[in-house]
């Protein structure tokens, strides 16, 4: 973990990001983790829930992204997305891997590390 001027120590491992609250003088970041299964058809439920809740930062696995999908396609107002997609498939043709995570606008964040080989994850 590492602490940064605002007093937080949170760090998100997927993909690396180091957050700080620029929201409020509140020291509770509200986050959340989704195994989601395929993001694209379910982008519409998620939107749903992060606008009737606080989360800040939604972690979500198993996105099953592909470059063809354009962060366009699964924006979600108020937060910014950061994502890893992974390019391989499994045996049965089915691409079953990829992390998003998704933050709230009005936290500053700093990428500290990303990989371009999607085994490296």
């Amino acid at each position: 973990m590492q602490a940064n001027d605002s007093g937080y120590s949170v760090r998100s491992y997927i993909p690396n990001v180091v957050l700080r609250n620029a929201l409020s003088d509140s020291k509770m970041l509200n986050i959340v983790h989704i195994n989601i299964k395929s993001l694209f058809p379910k982008i519409d439920m998620l939107r749903l829930y992060l606008s009737k809740t606080s989360v800040q930062v939604a972690m979500v696995s198993e996105t099953w992204l592909t470059p063809e999908i354009s962060d366009k396609m699964v924006h979600i107002p108020g937060y910014k997305i950061y994502r890893h997609d992974r390019n391989k498939t499994k045996p049965n043709g089915k691409d079953m891997r990829g992390v998003a995570v998704y933050i709230k606008c009005g936290l500053a964040v700093k990428v500290i590390s990303t990989s371009k080989d999607s085994d490296d994850i």
